[in-house]
């Protein structure tokens, strides 16, 4: 603020990475001096996609005919720098979904690490093997905008990649079933904290 405690700046920042990930530094603005934020928040969107092939990358059972599942504990779920285009057994279970919203400025990193339900309906049988997502950014009057548009149906993508949660054991869903996701967005990557399937 300037001598008079008034607020004087306008951020205007980029919250997500190249990457798919959410910046953690979205977080440390200098919200006390600032007239607005642009973009203030930020929706995640995904949908769940079945692929062995995704998966695999990031956990393993065996491996040229050796059990390697004991190298699985040091495995992170968390996947970044996905293009679906170059994933070629990539198929869609669930239309995309918003799963969560972040507010950069109103309870920050704390309030976006809290746990939160997203629920998505499958509209085709499969297994699960991840939760693909990208974001939404709100700037106001000026519109959204979306990461990923050409998953939304829009226009090609730009510069930014996709993440996922690759989820271990997959979900076995039929047309239909409901999946209640538990997430929660902690140091920059969305986690799905626990999944329930219902028919």
């Amino acid at each position: 603020a300037d001598d008079d405690g008034e607020r004087d700046v306008v951020v205007s920042h980029c919250p997500v990475e190249a990457s798919g990930l959410l910046r953690p530094e979205a977080f440390e603005l200098p919200f006390d001096r600032a007239l607005c934020v642009v973009p203030a928040a930020a929706r995640c969107v995904g949908r769940l996609v079945q692929s062995e092939r995704l998966a695999r990358a990031y956990f393993a059972d065996d491996a040229l005919g050796f059990d390697v599942s004991e190298l699985n504990a040091f495995a992170t779920p968390a996947a970044r720098d996905l293009d679906p285009r170059g994933i070629d057994d990539l198929e869609a279970l669930t239309p995309a979904v918003e799963l969560r919203e972040v507010l950069f400025e109103e309870g920050g990193a704390a309030a976006a690490a809290s746990a939160s339900e997203a629920r998505l309906v499958s509209e085709n049988a499969g297994a699960a093997h991840a939760l693909l997502y990208w974001w939404r950014l709100g700037y106001g009057p000026f519109g959204v905008t979306c990461t990923r548009p050409d998953l939304e149906g829009g226009a090609a993508p730009g510069h930014w990649r996709c993440a996922a949660a690759v989820l271990r054991p997959p979900l076995a869903l039929a047309v239909g079933d409901v999946v209640v996701l538990t997430v929660a967005v902690r140091f920059g990557v969305l986690e799905v904290l626990r999944a329930v399937v219902s028919r």
